[in-house]
Parts: structure tokens; sequence; C-alpha cells
């Protein structure tokens, strides 16, 4: 059975624009090292903010965790040391849900599966729905600035 990334909580829709605004961080998972963790519930304002958030979470084993913009939009986010996934969708949960592919995906040829901590257990993603790190900082880059999925990835409706 797939499991569907969805957020699990929601913050206030705002009605003023697509920008994103602020965005906070929240790990998705029930070990207790989250409750300690230092990114948890934090609000980033700024993408040299994020960059450099983002860069501390790259040190910790597998994880996935969402980025939730007052827009009413999520990034929820597998961050595997230089591997990465990224699903766009409503902070509401609701329908369409995005995932984001390299734009070369097709050319990979083996297929490996990457597991990421997200509750208390594995969510696994195929190697052709994750990113490299970097793109990752990119999009979420692109996401703190505007709200919208980034044109760097292809999107796939899942």
């Amino acid at each position: 059975m797939k499991r569907r990334l969805t957020p699990r909580r929601t913050l206030r829709r705002s009605s003023a624009s697509l920008r994103a605004g602020p965005v906070l961080i929240l790990p998705l998972e029930s070990h207790p090292r989250s409750l300690g963790d230092p990114h948890h519930g934090t609000t980033i304002a700024t993408v040299n903010e994020l960059r450099i958030a983002l860069d501390q979470l790259q040190q910790r084993p597998p994880f996935m965790l969402e980025l939730q913009a007052e827009n009413g939009f999520t990034l929820t986010v597998g961050i595997g040391g230089p591997v990465s996934c990224i699903q766009y969708a409503s902070t509401e949960g609701e329908p369409p849900y995005f995932v984001a592919m390299e734009k070369s995906a097709h050319l990979k040829r083996k297929p490996v599966i990457h597991a990421f901590l997200c509750g208390n257990q594995n969510a696994e993603i195929s190697d052709a729905r994750c990113v490299p790190f970097t793109i990752l900082r990119s999009v979420a880059a692109y996401f703190i600035e505007t709200g919208a999925r980034s044109p760097e990835v292809d999107w796939v409706e899942v």
C-alpha cells in the first residue's frame, strides 16, 4: 500500500497573495529526538535562513519534514544526506499532490529505494522521485520566495 505524504498541521490561509511569506519547519517524526530538535517549529523568513537550516538538517539520518507557508501550501521534504524528495500540496491536505522529479529522472536506470523516517516508520521513495540535495535547496528557496512550485524540476501529480 502506498503511503501518501500529507500535511499533519495547518496554518491559516492568507488571502493576500501566493507569496509564501515566513515558512514554518515541522519535522514529521514522533521520535523523541524531534522534540529537542532546535528547528522544530522554527519560522524561517529569508532564503538565507532556510539554506542554513537545511544545511544543518542534512547532517541528520534521513527523515521527513514540512515547510508550511502562510499562503496555504506546504512542501513535504525528505532529507537523506545527498538525496531528497519533495511534495507540494495544500496545507489542508486536499488534492492535488505533486512530487518533484529531476528533469533527467527518465535516465535513471537502476531502481533504488530511499527510506526517510516519517512518524514511526520509514517512507520508501523511489530514486526516480528523488532529487539531489542541491536541487532541494533551490526548490525550497523558490517556494519561500513565491509560494509556488519551482520550474527547476518536473512536477508529477500523484
